[in-house]
């Protein structure tokens, strides 16, 4: 009897601290990209999301990485400030399915080491609870091979999916931001990001608006661009800007579909696509500086 008290105690405390029994709906705040790891500059071998305070709920920010055998083996991701119990779940670039799910507890500047799970990967981070703090930096910074692998003491959750936006589950991000002194079309004049198929998604994109790329052009997988697709809405804003700052923009019923920068000047900006079932044939869109 007195060992199953003990047990009743610790499935109680692991159940609290870890968010097994109840865990608080998150936010979509923003993505990061890591597409050039040769280079040093934001979006190539390191990058910031701004996460932000929700009521009653917690905070999502989602990368892209490159894996790379030198110089990004693996992905340290940490915080400037406190973000709890967060969990992190990752996969390939064209999977529906997270393949590595787990949760750890990050104090500010902890690290932990995020290993690829593909040529590409993507993943999410997730705080359990409201931020403490008004806003947070979170921070993805490739690490060269023989860096320390850092492994805190974390617990697997069930993978599934990234549920955000009221029923809306996230599978991918893509980048027109990349500062690569090097030629390279995708991740800095144009980027696929990976959507479902089959249910209603948010896909995500950040954007470097600049006098060559004030607009983008949306358009699907495939050569039958022209087809009519129900895109529920659009979205930009800045990417440091709090949640409330999203600005709706119209799109067509059909794609391609162009998206002038609202803010008329140069900047980072974060795009989010939401779109129903079987909006998108193979589950793909592409955005493309104009």
């Amino acid at each position: 009897m007195r060992f199953l008290v003990v047990l009743v105690i610790q499935v109680f405390m692991f159940s609290s601290l870890f968010g097994v029994v109840a865990k608080a709906d998150s936010i979509f705040d923003g993505a990061g990209s890591l597409v050039a790891p040769d280079d040093d500059c934001f979006g190539c071998n390191r990058d910031y999301v701004r996460l932000h305070k929700h009521s009653g709920k917690g905070s999502t920010g989602v990368f892209q990485f490159k894996f790379d055998s030198e110089s990004c083996q693996h992905v340290n991701i940490y915080s400037s400030s406190d973000l709890g119990i967060v969990s992190i779940k990752s996969k390939g670039w064209s999977g529906d399915s997270t393949t590595t799910a787990f949760k750890v507890k990050l104090n500010a500047y902890d690290k932990v080491s995020l290993l690829a799970t593909n040529a590409w990967t993507t993943f999410a981070v997730t705080t359990d609870e409201p931020l403490k703090s008004k806003t947070a930096t979170l921070v993805a910074r490739c690490a060269s091979k023989g860096s320390k692998i850092y492994i805190p003491k974390k617990y697997s959750i069930p993978k599934g999916h990234v549920d955000v936006e009221s029923g809306y589950s996230w599978t991918g991000t893509g980048s027109l931001i990349t500062q690569s002194s090097g030629y390279r079309s995708y991740g800095q004049t144009k980027d696929w990001a990976h959507t479902f198929e089959t249910k209603k998604s948010l896909t995500s994109f950040q954007w470097y608006a600049n006098s060559g790329c004030q607009q983008v052009v949306i358009s699907k997988q495939g050569t039958n661009n022209n087809a009519y697709v129900p895109i529920n809405s659009i979205f930009i804003k800045r990417w440091d800007d709090s949640n409330d700052k999203w600005k709706k923009q119209s799109c067509q019923s059909k794609l391609p579909c162009l998206v002038k920068n609202p803010y008329y000047g140069n900047g980072y900006y974060v795009l989010k696509i939401l779109t129903n079932p079987h909006a998108l044939d193979g589950g793909q869109i592409q955005v493309t500086c104009k």
